[in-house]
């Protein structure tokens, strides 16, 4: 399978998780390695400065160093992938980026350095939350932050999307332009008590 290069948001934000993590435990990567982390672009040089062939290969070195801090590859797919391939549980973030699990507290759990980055949620909150032991309070959370919590049924024809109110203009947007017979929307008023797939007010898109 081809690789899958992520947005330039979502490549500057795994660097950024790249660095923190190389700060914060001195030993997880050698020598090489270090050297490697030293030498990745800015933030700004990503966005900004490099062409695709550039990012192809940053994100080759990128998704080295990720699976010696995670143990596994970034499990990226394109937001831009052909709809009729996608089935199952994802998470949508800005910058077109849908990370895929067997659930969405594991794929949040799995990649929660990656998500707090992107959406800006401070990693100690995230972990406090995560030792409560309670699952709905860490999808709440990537949720009020922008995260968009997707299920598609390829089987159906249907695609079920949950958010928070500032994101439901680029869900409509994206929900319109699905190929999928069935098209719902959950909007979530932040303000009362998250209770999964239940809350949020529904709207099925034509």
């Amino acid at each position: 399978m081809a690789q899958i290069t992520p947005s330039p948001d979502a490549i500057a934000a795994m660097v950024d998780s790249i660095r923190v993590f190389d700060v914060d435990n001195e030993n997880a990567f050698n020598k090489s390695e270090k050297k490697l982390v030293q030498s990745l672009p800015s933030k700004t040089f990503i966005l900004f400065k490099m062409g695709q062939p550039e990012l192809d290969l940053l994100y080759r070195s990128v998704k080295h160093l990720w699976n010696g801090m995670t143990g596994g590859d970034p499990e990226f797919k394109s937001e831009n992938d052909e709809d009729a391939h996608l089935d199952g549980a994802y998470w949508m973030l800005p910058g077109g980026v849908l990370l895929s699990g067997f659930n969405h507290f594991q794929t949040a759990k799995s990649n929660k350095l990656l998500i707090c980055s992107m959406l800006n949620i401070n990693p100690l909150i995230f972990e406090k939350i995560l030792a409560s032991g309670d699952r709905n309070d860490i999808i709440s959370l990537v949720l009020a932050r922008g995260g968009v919590r997707t299920l598609i049924s390829r089987k159906n024809s249907e695609v079920v999307m949950q958010t928070n109110e500032s994101s439901w203009p680029w869900v409509k947007n994206k929900l319109e332009r699905m190929y999928h017979k069935n098209k719902i929307a959950k909007i979530l008023d932040l303000s009362k008590h998250y209770d999964g797939w239940t809350s949020g007010i529904l709207i099925r898109i034509s």
